[in-house]
């Protein structure tokens, strides 16, 4: 079984038509869609329909360049099998589950080529946390002009991040 609680999933990449048929139906088991337990009704084939979902998902907005998917009762704040379909397809994602009872709220960012995903702990707004102890050290090295001392603290709270990349834009290919 196991607990339920929102989460989000952003999603970029390549997906073909064959892929938009596996990814609608996992989104259909997962109940993940553009909207909190919103279903959409979508028409088509597997192509128009994931279309239709990604203008959706973007809400009118032309800025936002990835696939969106929420569900406010996600089984243990995951996307499964939508996770599962994007790691067969090689489609990054970045998911955000809120908190609930003792786990935390966090980020699980994966890319292709990486065997398992990186997470980082969150606040409810979705901001990434960091240790404090460890910025006030490298913020101490700095104002004493210790520079590779300063980094030497820093590098492992960004260098994950830098070696991850910004998750690239979804394109359906037609």
């Amino acid at each position: 079984m196991g607990d339920y609680f929102p989460a989000y999933i952003r999603i970029g990449g390549k997906i073909d038509a064959a892929g938009a048929e596996d990814l609608l139906g996992a989104c259909e088991n997962d109940n993940a869609w553009h909207d909190y337990d919103t279903r959409p009704e979508l028409l088509g084939t597997p192509i128009e329909k994931l279309t239709q979902l990604f203008v959706l998902a973007q809400d009118g907005d032309p800025n936002v360049h990835h696939l969106i998917l929420r569900n406010s009762q996600a089984r243990n704040g995951c996307f499964g099998d939508v996770e599962d379909i994007c790691s067969r397809l090689s489609l990054p994602y970045e998911r955000h589950s809120d908190a609930y009872a003792d786990a935390s709220s966090a980020w699980e960012i994966w890319r292709p080529g990486r065997p398992y995903p990186f997470f980082i702990a969150s606040d409810q707004d979705a901001n990434r946390l960091i240790n404090a102890d460890i910025v006030l050290r490298a913020y101490k090295a700095l104002m004493e002009g210790c520079y590779h001392e300063a980094l030497h603290f820093l590098h492992p709270l960004v260098s994950p991040l830098i070696e991850l990349g910004e998750l690239p834009p979804f394109v359906i290919e037609t």
